[in-house]
């Protein structure tokens, strides 16, 4: 089996960001959405809409996944 750890995969997804042939919408919050889950237990998908909801003006993100629980944004309902 292969495993590539988090800050691994997180490096190859920054080298696309900042690549010319592509554009990503909202690079920004994708880069800290990729901050966040170098460190973090949720997905790289809950971070960034997380992120998204705090740019909206969301104090907190509600979700069910166990894995954010404590996470800085995220709550239980």
């Amino acid at each position: 089996m292969f495993f590539v750890d988090r800050v691994e995969i997180s490096a190859a997804l920054r080298q696309f960001l900042n690549a010319d042939p592509f554009v990503v919408e909202e690079a920004d919050d994708v880069a800290r959405a990729l901050d966040r889950w170098e460190s973090g237990k949720g997905d790289l998908a809950d971070y960034l809409i997380g992120i998204r909801n705090e740019d909206a003006g969301c104090q907190v993100t509600l979700t069910f996944d166990q894995a954010l629980r404590g996470e800085p944004g995220f709550a239980e309902p």
